[in-house]
């Protein structure tokens, strides 16, 4: 079971990973864009 606490330890660990690629960075930030457009 996951806690609050490791979800975020989660998401810094794949928040490392994405700044460590500009192209799943960019991705990313498409991807809130069209979230944000819908």
């Amino acid at each position: 079971m996951y806690t609050i606490e490791r979800q975020e330890d989660i998401c810094i660990y794949l928040r490392k990973i994405l700044d460590n690629s500009g192209v799943y960075h960019q991705a990313l930030l498409i991807y809130f864009n069209v979230a944000n457009i819908q």
